[in-house]
């Protein structure tokens, strides 16, 4: 803490803990912290930033761990507090999230009931869900469907726990799931992964979700890490959630966009060789080494119809030289090679699909993590690949020895 701020904090903190709890008087609160919003509109932008995270970083960690141990040290607590309304009432960007916070003083608020009145979505206007959050097969992600079962969720925690949450606690996890339904990190581990190896990540990003939301509803966080089955419930039930709507395959223009990395793979084409003009099986054995490689490493994906550039080429070449194929012979052909040399129970850590850019057909292949290795059979011996970077790479007996161990959780 700054020296010059002693001053500021100490008047502010008289306010605060002695006449706030009474008066509510919010204008003489904020005349005791307009200096240093003063200053802070005076640094450099990249300074703001930097001032901006780490003020939210100790203010969630102070929040957090208040919680679960007593804080004894009254200077900190000023500083918390003052800090607190500071951070809220600093400058925001256009593109900064509206966040309910200090200035309506949700500690304070008390809600009674006055009657009741029925309260439907308004969805003219609104704009819509991005495809890749959408169930595959053309169905829309249904809001009243949604809402009608996370009521019963909550009229059973009441029920069973003797709980009393309200419309906010409903909003509050509604919002957590869409914090959790944008995070870029949870996106490729759901596309990745079965939804038992999911739960692992899926569980530390919930915790640190609802830590950045506890000031908004401090009396639902309080409930949620110190109620065990509490949090059971609510965990099982955004588990469902969230993985339903993730796992859900991307657009493959928007991979596209991305540009291959570690989890992603752009392939020409799986038979069709374009610089020779003419067909070549061995072909076939890149793409099914990409898909060991995504097998034994963390899943990924790979699109096949596009040059590492991200140049549309499309599948017709693909389809001419299988015999006049279509979409499904494709697949048919894809899984069939799989099956051959890789193993048919390993298809199952796979799935095809399809989509038209610029009227040309291309292919996504979505591979999830293997639960035991993988090898490509090949001229009567097994090789073993591993996803190292942008690359798919062959390892030595002895690398793939330590890597299967280390991976799979083998004994020595």
């Amino acid at each position: 803490m700054q020296v010059f701020w002693q001053s500021e904090i100490d008047l502010f903190s008289t306010i605060f803990f002695k006449k706030y709890h009474k008066t509510n008087d919010q204008a003489e609160l904020y005349r005791h912290i307009q200096p240093a919003i003063d200053r802070f509109i005076k640094l450099k932008q990249e300074q703001q930033e930097s001032f901006k995270q780490k003020s939210s970083q100790f203010l969630r960690a102070y929040a957090f761990l208040g919680q679960i141990i007593t804080f004894a040290d009254v200077e900190m607590e000023k500083f918390y507090a003052y800090l607190r309304l500071l951070r809220n009432a600093l400058p925001k960007r256009l593109e900064e999230r509206f966040q309910l916070n200090d200035e309506v003083a949700l500690e304070y608020y008390k809600l009674n009931k006055k009657g009741e009145i029925n309260v439907e979505w308004e969805t003219e206007g609104v704009g819509n869900i991005a495809s890749a959050l959408q169930d595959s097969g053309g169905d829309s992600y249904n809001k009243g469907d949604e809402t009608a079962h996370l009521s019963e969720i909550i009229k059973s925690i009441n029920e069973r726990l003797g709980e009393n949450l309200t419309e906010a606690d409903r909003l509050l996890i509604e919002q957590v799931e869409m914090d959790m339904i944008e995070d870029d990190k949870l996106q490729k581990q759901a596309v990745n992964n079965e939804i038992g190896n999911f739960k692992y990540g899926f569980d530390d990003v919930l915790m640190n979700k609802f830590v950045d939301r506890m000031e908004q509803n401090e009396d639902f966080f309080q409930k949620f890490i110190k109620n065990k089955e509490f949090r059971d419930i609510i965990g099982e039930y955004l588990l469902k959630r969230v993985y339903k709507r993730l796992s859900k395959t991307v657009s493959v223009k928007q991979l596209i966009k991305e540009g291959e990395n570690q989890n992603l793979e752009f392939k020409t084409s799986l038979r069709w060789d374009v610089k020779e003009g003419k067909a070549n099986k061995d072909l076939e054995k890149v793409i099914l080494k990409t898909i060991a490689g995504f097998m034994n490493s963390e899943g990924g994906q790979l699109v096949i119809g596009a040059e590492d550039n991200g140049n549309i080429v499309g599948l017709e070449k693909d389809y001419e030289v299988l015999g006049d194929a279509d979409r499904d012979k494709f697949e048919r052909h894809i899984v069939q090679l799989i099956i051959n040399f890789i193993g048919k129970e390993y298809v199952q850590f796979v799935r095809i699909t399809f989509e038209k850019i610029k009227g040309k057909d291309l292919c996504l292949v979505t591979v999830r993590s293997a639960n035991k290795p993988v090898y490509i059979k090949s001229n009567d011996r097994e090789v073993f690949y591993v996803r190292t970077g942008n690359a798919t790479t062959p390892f030595a007996v002895t690398e793939a020895v330590e890597y299967i161990n280390s991976k799979f959780n083998l004994p020595q």
